[in-house]
């Protein structure tokens, strides 16, 4: 599915143990599942090339930057046997304004070098891959780091890698991966239209403290997605769920304390990921 000049994945399985956004929980303590917000996974798992130790490959359950899972690679290298991980099969475009964004989490990079290959050529041999350094900081947060493509606009990348090195031997090596773009500056300016005509087809109370209910909404020019939150009362918002659809099914959630109402809040985003303005719907 990687083709154009747009890729965007968080390596999100759509589902997980808790819910993420930028790194933090907002939703979803005990477990979710949500089909829609499945992103693209690893093309090849695992095809991980090395003269010596290799790391091993994983969909990590266990941290997030957005929903629910991020790619995690750890283990021990030998010194100066990189490791090769062949991750997608694409037909990406690369753009003048093209930019490569990885963001990442390591509690200790231990000196290793990491890099995000891209295969110019008709085949996936390893001559074929340009490597583009990622520098990476250590303080167990996590961290952007964006990297200009320019140089090799006009080509078509036909594979998408990362590689780790070192110059000695490591142990107990742990990198997650978050988020992997690949995008024009063209794309990310583009902003989604306000959604309108938010409304309530239907809601249920099934005990005096509990309710269910249907949502819709006219779409929006620009979403490729919807994000759905609940405001508390004490302000803090919680993820519900997201659709590209325009209608969505809230289950079974519960009274605040003693509220007599709260709103619920809609964002539209853009395939790049860039949310527009928020649109409210009061509960009473």
């Amino acid at each position: 599915p990687i083709i154009g000049s747009e890729f965007i994945t968080t390596f999100t399985t759509g589902n997980g143990y808790k819910f993420y956004e930028n790194g933090q929980v907002t939703g979803k303590e005990s477990g979710w599942y949500n089909r829609s917000m499945t992103g693209v996974l690893p093309t090849w798992r695992w095809i991980i090339d090395s003269e010596g130790q290799k790391l091993s490959g994983s969909i990590d359950y266990a941290d997030a930057y957005y929903a629910g899972t991020s790619l995690k690679f750890d283990g021990n290298l030998d010194a100066g046997k990189a490791n090769h991980i062949k991750l997608y099969s694409s037909q990406l475009d690369i753009k003048e304004d093209s930019k490569l964004s990885v963001t990442y989490k390591t509690p200790d990079n231990k000196g290793v070098k990491m890099s995000v290959g891209l295969c110019f050529g008709d085949t996936y041999d390893d001559a074929n891959f340009k490597f583009y350094d990622v520098e990476t900081s250590v303080n167990g947060e996590w961290t952007t780091a964006t990297v200009d493509l320019g140089a090799d606009a006009c080509k078509t990348a036909i594979a998408i890698s990362m590689k780790f090195a070192s110059d000695a031997d490591v142990s107990d090596y742990s990198m997650n991966i978050g988020r992997l773009a690949i995008t024009t500056a063209e794309a990310d300016a583009i902003v989604p239209e306000k959604v309108g005509g938010v409304t309530y087809d239907e809601i249920v109370y099934p005990t005096d403290t509990t309710a269910e209910a249907r949502v819709y909404w006219d779409k929006a020019e620009n979403a490729a997605m919807y994000e759905i939150r609940r405001v508390h009362a004490d302000g803090t918002k919680e993820f519900i769920g997201a659709t590209p659809n325009n209608a969505y099914y809230f289950g079974n959630f519960e009274k605040d304390g003693d509220e007599s109402s709260f709103y619920f809040e809609i964002t539209p985003v853009s395939e790049n990921g860039t949310a527009g303005e928020v649109s409210t719907l009061k509960f009473k």
